[in-house]
């Protein structure tokens, strides 16, 4: 997935820079995490009608991307600009809040386009694999 990401930048003329390369790491990790859990989840589902496991599988590759790949951000974000010690805990609560908001959307409408045309069909066709798999 994030090489996908980096190609689709690339084929639409965007350039290349320190972030986006950030951004292609946290998605592929994020997408490597999520196709564990779709793999597991295919083994504990081995006995559901394949429709059924399909949809779940299908479903957690594409929350469980979008989700970590968010979760990555807000992680760095916090990481790199809050000082979170001299803040009370409330407080940090409603910065999680907002920056994992802000991560959230940051996935989902600005990345959102690149990785749709072809990082879609690999989900799905990912979701197809490990649905028709018996164990």
């Amino acid at each position: 997935m994030g090489l996908i990401l980096l190609a689709s930048m690339r084929a639409l003329g965007r350039p290349l820079t320190e972030a986006s390369a950030a951004v292609a790491f946290l998605v592929a990790i994020a997408a490597a995490i999520s196709a564990g859990v779709a793999a597991l989840a295919a083994r504990w589902l081995d006995r559901s009608v394949w429709t059924a496991r399909f949809a779940a599988l299908l479903l957690i590759l594409m929350v469980g991307t979008a989700g970590l790949t968010a979760f990555f951000l807000t992680i760095h974000m916090v990481w790199r600009s809050a000082h979170l010690t001299e803040v009370p805990l409330h407080v940090i609560g409603w910065i999680l809040a907002t920056l994992g908001a802000a991560s959230l959307y940051y996935v989902l409408a600005i990345t959102g386009h690149f990785l749709l045309p072809l990082g879609l069909p690999l989900i799905v066709v990912i979701a197809l694999v490990l649905a028709g798999r018996r164990r």
